[in-house]
């Protein structure tokens, strides 16, 4: 996928989201870190099983250490094999 297929598909999804607050988007509160939490919780599951939960691939498809993988994993509460 191209840097900008994916910009427009998370584009499109901000737009979902913000027409859901059209009455008052000040209501909104930490969106940054709820989208950033969403993605990387959404991200890090699915290179875990396209990697068939190998934590060292996984960690070096998403260009972190193993250790911040495992930290992560750990953090969103992320079902392994372990």
């Amino acid at each position: 996928m191209e840097i900008q297929s994916l910009n427009t598909a998370i584009n499109n999804i901000l737009d979902n989201l913000f027409s859901s607050y059209v009455e008052n988007v000040n209501s909104i509160s930490n969106l940054y870190d709820h989208i950033v939490c969403s993605v990387e919780y959404v991200l890090i599951c699915r290179v875990l099983q396209e990697t068939s939960f190998n934590k060292t691939a996984a960690a070096q498809v998403l260009g972190i250490s193993r250790t911040t993988l495992s930290n992560k994993i750990a953090k969103y509460n992320i079902l392994t094999d372990e």
